[in-house]
């Protein structure tokens, strides 16, 4: 086995004209559903941008790892303050060996990382529209682009009658020569995210490392 590492490069893509590799809007839906069921699985890392003030942009790196015969399942994060990380049911440390060992962090530190992790997961939760006048929820083909191994297609979930000006999330899907649709995973994000009741810009890129077979 080896590791195929599966990530959006938005600066290596090329612009392509719509093709039969083309997925119909509507299975977006169904990768994210997939998506969700694979990142319980395997080990996965994603690099968040959030505007949380105005003005102020908050990076942060947040790298998952589940429950293997190699270690318990830990959530580790990366922020302008060092590296934290938390083993499944154990407290947040500042931490630079997964959790094995390090120090206790302050209660508003640990309740800083715990929002960080949420951020992580908006794109991954599923929707809830809380204005019945736009109608039900639409998927959008927006583009769509090529690297060397993946075609990356852009939709944005919309809605019946959206509001004029009105900003709405977009997900970027990855799909080799291999994938089925309704089976792709989320590469990026882009989107609103709502901190007091104001929307501010959302952006995480997601990057997997997937077991599959290789050459002998």
């Amino acid at each position: 086995m080896v590791k195929r590492l599966l990530c959006a490069v938005a600066a290596a893509m090329l612009t392509a004209n719509f093709s039969a590799l083309a997925q119909e809007p509507s299975r977006a839906a169904k990768d994210l559903d997939w998506t969700r069921q694979m990142i319980a699985q395997y080990h996965w890392v994603a690099l968040v941008n959030v505007e949380m003030a105005p003005q102020q942009l908050t990076k942060f790196e947040y790298d998952y790892y589940p429950k293997d015969k190699n270690g318990p399942e830990v959530t580790r994060i990366k922020d302008a303050d060092g590296t934290f990380a938390r083993v499944a049911g154990k407290a947040w440390l500042r931490s630079d060996d997964w959790g094995a060992t390090g120090q206790p962090v302050t209660d508003g530190k640990a309740g800083q990382l715990d929002t960080y992790a949420q951020i992580t997961m908006v794109p991954l939760g599923k929707p809830a529209p809380h204005d019945p006048s736009q109608g039900a929820i639409v998927w959008k083909r927006i583009s769509q682009g090529q690297s060397k191994d993946f075609t990356y297609f852009t939709f944005e979930r919309t809605r019946e009658r959206p509001l004029p000006g009105g900003v709405y999330p977009r997900f970027t899907f990855m799909k080799s020569s291999t994938d089925k649709d309704g089976q792709l995973f989320l590469s990026s994000f882009s989107g609103p995210l709502s901190v007091n009741n104001q929307p501010v810009p959302l952006a995480i890129s997601y990057t997997y490392m997937v077991p599959v077979a290789g050459p002998k």
